[in-house]
């Protein structure tokens, strides 16, 4: 597929979602079927260590404003918008100063980290889990045996 938003990329997306998105662009047939026209991929990998270990908080990602009106009408964006995972911006900002205002915790595809366990007693074998997290907000420590 072609891209279909090449051009001068001014809108600044800033995610907090630890794997990128591919949200996808489709195009009515004259029968009034659904045709893939290409998608827009949006940066991931926060919360994620890269190879020098370095965790980062948040990805950036410049898109066209054409590319904006085709996530605005897709429900996975619109979600990601309110859960608080991505913020839309027309001036780019500094990545920690843009994230910090998310109101999102972690995704549930985040890897986990010492502080899931905080509060585990180790004798109970407690994993942590996303399990009876709401909306995928935070992380849960429920125990498995």
């Amino acid at each position: 597929m072609t891209d279909l938003f090449a051009g001068e990329k001014n809108v600044h997306i800033y995610s907090t979602l630890t794997n990128a998105q591919q949200y996808p662009v489709y195009r009515k047939s004259p029968q009034g079927e659904n045709i893939l026209e290409g998608h827009v991929h949006i940066n991931g990998d926060a919360g994620l260590a890269n190879k020098n270990l370095i965790t980062s908080l948040g990805a950036y990602t410049p898109i066209t404003p054409e590319a904006l009106q085709h996530l605005q009408r897709s429900h996975v964006f619109q979600q990601h918008v309110k859960n608080g995972f991505i913020t839309v911006r027309e001036k780019p900002v500094d990545i920690e100063k843009a994230v910090s205002e998310h109101t999102s915790v972690r995704d549930n595809s985040a890897p986990l980290t010492p502080e899931d366990y905080a509060g585990a007693d180790p004798d109970t074998d407690a994993i942590p889990s996303t399990k009876g997290s709401q909306n995928g907000r935070g992380r849960k420590v429920v125990t498995q045996r």
